[in-house]
This record gives structure tokens, C-alpha cells and sequence, in this order.
């Protein structure tokens, strides 16, 4: 038991939901992920009718099967510990692929895992995120149109 079950649902609701803004930063289980363990991920935009999140995965190196050429690597940005502390060590976010969470599915996760929302990327690796998801050319065009990209 936490501290956090000591809490009413509302307070909980109004907690998940202000940690779910761009830039937050969320220790979360990825589903359909070719691992098994949970992942960071980046808030980076949400749907106009705020019914869908996206983000982007972090990473702790740059993998070479997704990354296999220099196109590739370039949209894999290098984050350092310095700037982000929820990191353990400088990594890297693979804004070649935005994916999708509905927002309750991560306000619910957060009610029950508070302690899961680590903190925010600096703005200044936020703002290059963004500029590398826009002009990335492996994210399909519906997806950045949904989401404003």
C-alpha cells in the first residue's frame, strides 16, 4: 500500500491528467513493444478532441536494426542526464516512429502509478524533438496531421 491509496479518486483523476501534458515523461509498459519491460516515453502532442496521446520512446542507445543507416541514426536524438534527471545516463529518443495511447488508458495507469511520471524532458530537447518529427519522413502524414505535426 502507498501513500497515493490514501487519496480520493478525484485528486488522483486530477493528478494523472496534469501529468499528462508535452514534454511529461512517463516509466510506462509499451504494448505490441519488442520488450517486456517498461520504457520511457515523451509526451509530444495530443488529438484535437484530446482523446489520444503521442510519444515517442526513449531509449537507452540508438538501436542499429531500427537505426541501420545515417537517416535513421539523425532521428535519433542524444538526451543527457544533465538536463533530464528522471534518466539514469545520457539516451536517446527515436522520434522516427510516433505512437499512440488513448488518454484514459495513461490517466488510469497514472492513478494507480503516480510514481510513474518521472518528470519533463528540458524544452530545449522538447523543441528538437518536435522540429525531428516534423520533417521525419517515416511518420505517416495522417498521424502528423492528427496531431499537429
Amino acid at each position: 500500500m502507498s501513500l497515493g491509496d490514501f487519496f480520493p479518486d478525484d485528486l488522483k483523476n486530477q493528478f494523472a491528467k496534469r501529468n499528462i501534458d508535452l514534454g511529461s515523461a512517463i516509466l510506462i509498459k509499451i504494448p505490441d513493444f519488442t520488450v517486456n519491460y517498461d520504457k520511457y516515453i515523451i509526451v509530444v502532442a495530443k488529438d484535437n478532441a484530446e482523446e489520444d496521446i503521442a510519444y515517442v520512446v526513449i531509449n537507452s542507445e540508438a538501436n542499429p536494426n531500427v537505426a541501420y543507416n545515417s537517416y535513421l541514426k539523425s532521428l535519433h536524438l542524444k538526451i543527457d542526464k544533465a538536463n533530464n534527471p528522471f534518466l539514469e545516463k545520457d539516451s536517446f529518443v527515436d522520434c522516427s516512429k510516433v505512437r499512440e495511447f488513448s488518454i484514459d488508458t495513461v490517466v488510469e495507469f497514472l492513478k494507480k502509478n503516480p510514481e510513474r511520471a518521472v518528470g519533463n524532458v528540458s524544452s530545449s530537447d522538447l523543441k528538437s524533438i518536435h522540429i525531428t518529427i516534423t520533417t521525419a519522413t517515416t511518420i505517416e502524414p495522417y498521424i502528423k496531421k492528427k496531431y499537429g505535426f
